[in-house]
């Protein structure tokens, strides 16, 4: 588990990076196929991954709920419509602006995490509720307190 984190996440030397250029229909449904032909580590066998999870910068997300949940391709400027290939490709739209941050461009495909986890957060003798202390001071009227969560993170998978 170590090496994964010599690499970035996405790296083209994991063959897990799809087509560049704007969010559209077909670099949505370029990067399902990326996603689609991930070999387990041997590079013996494909997965046949497919996406459940869309992950963004809140910029993106309005753009990628219209992508997932349109009949038409959005992009398509003609009256009768073309069929939209990435029609409810991903069971969930999780946008956030700590990617926002990064990139107002980047997202991602993730598959299922119950199927094929990327992440992994793991709590400190399993106490996975904050920890509240207190204290009362002698110099002000009032009580002093402090809530505590530990818990560590870790990539599971590219």
């Amino acid at each position: 588990m170590v090496c994964l984190f010599l690499f970035p996440l996405f790296h083209s030397s994991r063959a897990n990076i799809g087509p560049t250029g704007a969010m559209s229909p077909a670099t949505l449904d370029g990067a399902r196929a990326v996603m689609a032909k991930q070999k387990d580590p041997s590079a013996n066998q494909f997965l046949a991954l497919r996406p459940a999870v869309w992950l963004g910068p809140v910029e993106l997300g309005g753009v990628a709920k219209q992508f997932n949940s349109s009949t038409t391709d959005p992009t398509d400027n003609k009256a009768q419509g073309v069929s939209n290939k990435v029609l409810n490709l991903f069971r969930d739209i999780v946008d956030s602006p700590y990617l926002s941050a990064v990139s107002a461009v980047r997202h991602y495909e993730l598959a299922d995490p119950s199927l094929y986890p990327v992440f992994a957060v793991a709590f400190i003798d399993g106490q996975e509720a904050p920890r509240i202390e207190s204290e009362q001071s002698f110099g002000f009227d009032g009580v002093q307190m402090k809530v505590i969560l530990d818990y560590g993170t870790a990539v599971l998978d590219f």
